[in-house]
């Protein structure tokens, strides 16, 4: 079946039409407009209405047709499914590539691929709309130049939903659905500006989202509560039945009105900055946010309802808890601190109907600040001090203004937590 394609704007002219004859066969050539218009490129259209994985018509024909054009190129995917036998080539059109899939259309299938992206973004500001990628062995779209547009995208049942490698910065990536993948999108350390809004992480089996560089780097992320750029903000995302719906490690990621529902594990920061904001985080069954070494993270006016272990487990960070509301969790706050130079700001939050303790202190020297802590069936505070071996930490709490009320126990004395081997 013939590829269609056509221009949009000005005619391109002889030459430019001579050369489009041998990008495809049997190739129509339509101009929707006959009037130069001065400094206007044409855009041409280039329609894929066969399944199979090459020839006439066919989504690997509009790609190296698209790659060799000399003016901006849309692709618009007709048929309603594409399997792939081998890996396309890269959208490589340095004037910009436009793939959109029409209504009930766009599934690309590449089960029968064996290496490689499916997907493979190297055209500058190339836009992704509508598509539908399954069963990609590698990534189903990984994006490598700067300013990719991504939306209404949808990957299931892949290796890695989207990879954004470090030299696409720019990249915004809207309403779209990773589910079922091992991981849904992967971001590499040098990422830098990278725009999630609206997407959807479902059931990924290693994490919704990976975001993850070395810990020698960090200083370039790392301010004092929040003081510094995002690489990645992520707003008004769903986090739902993920094994971690985010994994942070030394570079600053900003979540703000995300949902975090039903994962084992909601977020799980391992150094570095991080932000989590105006956010609700329900139902983990393991400990809903993760802290270790973490450097100027910022946990502002979220939610955390309902999840069966910790709501937030601390070790050895420099965090702000600040304007929270932990509700029915089985613990509130755990933090350890094995180092004196951390202090842990928690600060105007109200702690609630915890099954256990709503707040355990292991060593270290908080600051706790106008907390409301209430109804908690376990102790409001426990403070331990953390021995191994014949090593003593000293848990140092500072409380100021704090309420405690209708605890199982509302202040205890402290006591000892005690870990094998040596501090």
């Amino acid at each position: 079946m013939p590829s269609v394609i056509h221009s949009r704007g000005t005619l391109l002219g002889a030459p430019v039409a001579c050369g489009m004859a041998i990008l495809a066969v049997a190739v129509g050539f339509r101009g929707e407009n006959t009037a130069a218009i001065p400094g206007r490129t044409a855009t041409v259209d280039l329609v894929v209405v066969s399944w199979h994985d090459a020839g006439p018509g066919t989504l690997r024909d509009a790609i190296l047709a698209a790659d060799r054009l000399t003016s901006p190129a849309h692709i618009v995917v007709k048929s309603k499914r594409v399997i792939l036998e081998s890996r396309l080539p890269a959208l490589l059109n340095p004037h910009g590539v436009q793939l959109d899939a029409t209504p009930d259309a766009g599934t690309i299938d590449a089960d029968h691929q064996a290496a490689g992206p499916t997907l493979e973004i190297d055209s500058p500001h190339a836009t992704l709309r509508g598509l539908r990628v399954i069963n990609a062995h590698v990534c189903g779209v990984m994006v490598n130049a700067p300013g990719a547009q991504i939306e209404s995208l949808t990957v299931n049942d892949s290796k890695i939903g989207i990879m954004v490698n470090a030299n696409s910065p720019g990249t915004s990536i809207r309403a779209t659905l990773l589910e079922r993948d091992e991981t849904g999108m992967l971001v590499e350390a040098g990422a830098r500006d990278v725009s999630l809004v609206r997407d959807i992480f479902v059931l990924n089996t290693r994490a919704g989202l990976w975001f993850v560089g070395a810990a020698e780097a960090q200083s370039a992320d790392s301010g004092r509560h929040g003081d510094t750029k995002a690489r990645i903000q992520v707003l008004e995302g769903v986090f739902e039945k993920n094994a971690t719906g985010a994994v942070l490690a030394n570079r600053l990621a900003v979540f703000e009105k995300d949902r975090f529902i039903a994962n084992r594990a909601a977020v799980t920061i391992l150094g570095g900055a991080a932000r989590v904001e105006d956010s609700e985080i329900r139902g983990s069954s393991g400990a809903a946010i993760s802290v270790t070494s973490g450097r100027s993270v910022v946990l502002a006016r979220n939610v955390l309802i309902d999840n069966a272990a910790a709501a937030l487990m601390i070790r050895d960070s420099e965090i702000l808890i600040e304007g929270n509301t932990f509700r029915h969790n089985g613990l509130g706050i755990v933090s350890i601190g094995s180092r004196a130079s951390f202090t842990p700001v928690i600060r105007d939050n109200l702690i609630t109907q915890t099954s256990a303790d709503a707040i355990t202190l292991i060593g270290g020297a908080s600051l706790l600040q106008h907390n409301q802590i209430l109804q908690n069936r376990g102790a409001g505070l426990r403070p331990l001090d953390l021995v191994r071996g014949d090593t003593r930490l000293k848990v140092a709490p500072r409380l100021d203004a704090n309420v405690f009320r209708g605890n199982g126990v509302d202040v205890v004395q402290t006591s000892v937590y005690r870990l094998s081997g040596t501090l």
